[in-house]
């Protein structure tokens, strides 16, 4: 896509793309079929509104913004958000209240140089995003030597090998 669209109902055939090009937003208002996949860049932007799930193409699976509006959205692959190529840019994905992202543990949340992917605040006192989500922080190398508070994880069943030496042995 050359510019910014909209659709509301949209078939893609297995083996076939919808690019959205860099700088545009895609709007899905109705359903989404077929297993084709959808392939974007760290500044390109999905918006859908209804029930379905959405396959990317894998190299090409990164969106800037993604925009649950209603319904429930199935991630049925791998999806990176990422933070903006400019000071202080976030990516966001947002889910309106009453919609649910359903993660299926495809989604990461990446963080750069300029800013982090983040998740933007939901009123709803329902969840809102299902599965699990992966968090990616940049750690800038050339900076400053400094202590950094980072995290493992407190649920499951993920070992301090398996999260943060990545299965290698001593």
């Amino acid at each position: 896509l050359s510019g910014s669209s909209a659709v509301n109902n949209l078939t893609i055939d297995n083996g076939a793309t919808v690019s959205i090009g860099a700088g545009n937003t895609f709007t899905i208002n109705g359903s989404l079929s077929g297993t084709g996949t959808l392939s974007g860049s760290s500044t390109s932007n999905l918006i859908t509104g209804a029930s379905t799930t959405v396959y990317f193409t894998s190299g090409s699976n990164t969106l800037k913004n993604l925009t649950v509006n209603g319904g429930t959205l199935t991630l049925g692959n791998a999806l990176n958000i990422t933070a903006g190529a400019a000071a202080n840019t976030f990516g966001t994905v947002t889910v309106a209240s009453g919609a649910t992202l359903a993660s299926a543990g495809n989604l990461t949340l990446k963080s750069g140089l300029y800013g982090t992917a983040r998740v933007a605040a939901n009123t709803s006192a329902a969840a809102y995003i299902t599965g699990e989500v992966t968090v990616e922080r940049y750690i800038p190398q050339n900076i400053k030597r400094a202590w950094r508070m980072l995290s493992v994880p407190t649920k499951g069943t993920q070992t301090i090998n398996a999260g943060w030496q990545e299965g290698q042995a001593a």
